[in-house]
């Protein structure tokens, strides 16, 4: 949740917990029985989101990428430069123009288009095995780009359908706090206009809890609350 949104969200408990210790002053008032009981449902949805939205934080998913790519750029930058070394000196210019990177430039470009620079050197790196005895390049050494080439894979696609959820669920809380406000606005009128003198303690206590009280912080855990209905 962002920052407004926990400040509303903080607000909306707060005043459902006032209904909910009021209970029977309101609950024979259909008008207001009824919008009560929609804002319970639309709090649950909106902490059901929050909680999607808190467990779909991409941070964790990206450093475990980040460290994988590293270790793949590590793994075929250094195959790059004994295979290039061998090329040059063997005179093929076809796997030296294929090879022959500064680090800069092997660890640039997007994700798709670093793995496929590794899967080029690791196919090279094969097909001329034996001779690249000389330049330490061994089968093990293939294998262990190829897999770390594949261990960056899957985790690149797990991010970006993580950051997806979490896209759609800051969209259905923006929804879900729209139609709540809008509940709250509704009820408010009710409540000033339909309850009796003898209540007025109750109404003082929520419009106080209506109030929206500005807390630090960003995205937090929303914590579900008793529905009152």
């Amino acid at each position: 949740m962002t920052k407004s949104q926990t400040n509303q969200y903080a607000m909306m408990k707060a005043a459902m917990q006032v209904l909910n210790e009021n209970k029977p002053v309101w609950e024979n008032i259909k008008p207001i029985a009824v919008e009560i009981t929609d804002m319970a449902g639309l709090l649950a949805a909106i902490a059901a989101e929050g909680q999607m939205q808190y467990d779909s934080q991409t941070a964790g998913h990206t450093n475990r990428k980040d460290r994988a790519l590293e270790t793949m750029n590590s793994l075929g930058f250094k195959t790059s430069l004994k295979v290039s070394a061998w090329a040059r000196k063997s005179g093929n210019e076809v796997v030296l123009a294929a090879t022959n990177f500064r680090k800069w430039e092997f660890e640039r470009g997007s994700e798709s288009e670093q793995v496929t620079r590794n899967t080029t050197i690791a196919g090279i790196a094969r097909q001329h095995l034996a001779s690249l005895a000389d330049y330490k390049i061994t089968a093990e050494g293939c294998t262990a780009l190829e897999e770390a080439i594949q261990a960056a894979l899957p985790l690149t696609a797990v991010r970006d359908a993580v950051g997806s959820n979490r896209q759609a669920a800051t969209g259905g809380l923006a929804l879900y706090i729209k139609a709540a406000t809008d509940i709250l606005i509704h009820l408010d009128g009710l409540v000033e206009g339909m309850l009796e003198d003898e209540h007025r303690a109750f109404e003082d206590a929520y419009f106080a809890a209506r109030k929206v009280h500005h807390r630090r912080g960003g995205s937090v855990k929303p914590e579900p609350i008793v529905n009152a209905a």
